[in-house]
Parts: structure tokens; sequence; C-alpha cells
């Protein structure tokens, strides 16, 4: 009779424990999904390569071309696991910590380090704001020619030349778009941000990555932002007026990390961010093998974190490519 009892309870706690958050770790989950890859992007690649080719000695801004259904082979799968070893010992020596995702636009393979860890997002969240801007502007939601003003409460220092503008002074949408991209200007995406409703946007960008996002914290995670710069380029393929957002991605000001070591010729659409102890970039590198790679930081020394950067950049473009 005491055995029953005792299996009874051992069982009932068993049970209880298996349905507790503490189990959860000791579940085996399945992969996660593979990125649809719905298109050939380097189709996209081989154009701006060629395009850049053909820039003279005072070059005018780079502009994307559609993109084309996959069309392509597909090579033999490369395996990522050295180049993850590479960076661990690399960033293993490094101050601070750093969270790095590469998406393979050829084959879909990835790779991160502390891929799923929250970062502070600093001015790579103008890369959402932006998206959600050109999503709702692809459903003729509104004009991107239409106007808002700039009023005090945009105000904030930092990048960008709006902040020494006069209040009342009013804008593109396009032209906050661009402005936000190519120099990251702080206001253009104050302005940006109150004419869309902050909230909808965190909404649009929690449908996109299938989690919540703190509302108190201007937070993201390097795959996140993947899934961002991955839905442009879907959204630029489904809707060609979209175009000019990766246009401005393209032909940012600011070149010290990802594009630092890669080859001039190749077209790099990328968005930084900095805050105290933070230096991140992001972006898409269209390579003749095309990819994504999204590189955060935290607790950094901000004059050395860049160079870390654009090493891990040229990690990764040499190995994705050879």
């Amino acid at each position: 009779m005491l055995k029953r009892y005792l299996l009874t309870i051992f069982i009932a706690v068993l049970i209880a424990f298996a349905l507790s958050k503490n189990f959860q770790k000791f579940i085996v989950t399945p992969e996660e999904t593979v990125f649809n890859l719905k298109h050939d992007y380097s189709s996209i690649a081989k154009t701006l390569n060629d395009n850049r080719n053909q820039i003279d000695e005072n070059p005018s801004p780079i502009a994307s071309p559609p993109l084309s259904p996959m069309s392509t082979s597909i090579d033999q799968k490369k395996n990522y696991n050295k180049l993850q070893t590479s960076m661990k010992k690399y960033l293993a020596k490094q101050q601070g910590t750093y969270g790095v995702y590469f998406l393979d636009l050829t084959e879909g393979q990835r790779m991160g380090l502390n891929a799923n860890k929250n970062f502070i997002a600093a001015s790579t969240i103008k890369v959402p704001i932006n998206l959600y801007l050109y999503s709702m502007y692809s459903k003729n939601k509104f004009s991107i020619d239409d106007t808002v003003t700039y009023m005090e409460s945009d105000y904030e220092e930092g990048t960008g030349d709006i902040q020494s503008d006069d209040f009342g002074n009013t804008y593109s949408l396009r032209e906050l778009s661009r402005l936000s991209i190519e120099v990251s200007d702080n206001v253009a995406i104050n302005m940006l941000s109150r004419y869309l409703d902050y909230e909808k946007v965190v909404e649009y960008m929690e449908r996109l990555v299938n989690h919540a996002i703190p509302r108190d914290e201007n937070v993201t995670t390097p795959r996140d932002m993947t899934l961002y710069l991955k839905s442009l380029l879907d959204l630029t393929q489904k809707h060609p007026k979209t175009h000019e957002l990766l246009d401005f991605l393209l032909n940012t000001e600011y070149n010290d990390r990802i594009p630092l070591y890669l080859p001039p010729e190749v077209p790099i659409a990328h968005k930084i961010g900095n805050q105290t102890g933070a230096v991140h970039d992001a972006g898409i590198v269209f390579a003749q093998r095309p990819y994504i790679l999204c590189l955060f930081s935290e607790n950094v020394d901000e004059e050395a974190a860049p160079e870390v950067l654009a090493q891990i950049s040229k990690m990764v473009y040499d190995y994705s490519q050879n």
C-alpha cells in the first residue's frame, strides 16, 4: 500500500515537472525553419555588380534592379561550422559580447553566435521602421510624397541635419526615409515613427519575427534583424516601387564595418548603429554568393569595435565566397 502511494506521488511530481518551465530546457526542439528563399538573389547581386563596374569617377547613387524568380540551380551546400568556430575563437579574445547572424541567400544556410540575444538596437531600428513605411506604401495606404511637419517633440541631437532646421518645415516621407537611412538622421526617424504610429510598427515587427517585442526598450536580436532585411528583399521583389528603400541602404555614408575590407566593387546595403558601449552593422552583401550579415555588440570599446566587426565581415566574405 505504501509503495503504491509513493509511486502515485512520484508520478504526479514527474508530470508536474514535465509541464513546468524548468523542464523545457531538457526538451529537444526541432531545428528552426530554414528561411524561405523564393527568389534568385544571385541575379540581383550580378546586376548590381555590373552596374557598379560601370560607374565613373563621379559615382551617382546605385539603383537596385528588379529581382527575378528563382531560376538557377543550387550548388552543393557549404558547411559553415568551421567559420563559426573561427569566429568564436576570434571573439573570445575581444572585449565585450558580440552577436552574429549569417544567412546564405543562395542556399538558405545560416549560422549565428548569440543570435537570439537582445542587444540595444540603436540606429539599426531604422531598418524595420522604414520597412513598415514601404510595406504600407506598397499597399497604397498613402503616397510616399505625402509630407510631415517637423515638430518640437521630434527634436533629437546626434546624427542628421534636420535638427538644425526650423520647426514647422515639411518633408516628404521619401525624404525622411532617405535621410534616416543614408545619414541616420534621428529627427527624420522620429517624424516617421510619429506619422506611422510606432505601436503599429512594433506590431508589424512582431508579425515578422513571430514573438513579442518589449515596448519600453529599443532592442533587437541578430536573427530578428536578418528577418527584417530578408523581408525587405522580398518586398522589393514583389513591389518594384519599393526599390528605393534598398537604394538608400546601398548609399549609406558610414562604411567602416561590414564594407571596410570587402572588395569595393561589391554592393552592400546596410545600416550601422551606435550607442554607449554598443557598435552594430546589419546588411545585405551582394557578392557572387549573396548573403545577409548582422553584427551586434555590447560592453565593447567603441573605438576598437568597428575593426572587430570589419574583421568578422571579412572572415564571412572570404569563407562564403570560396
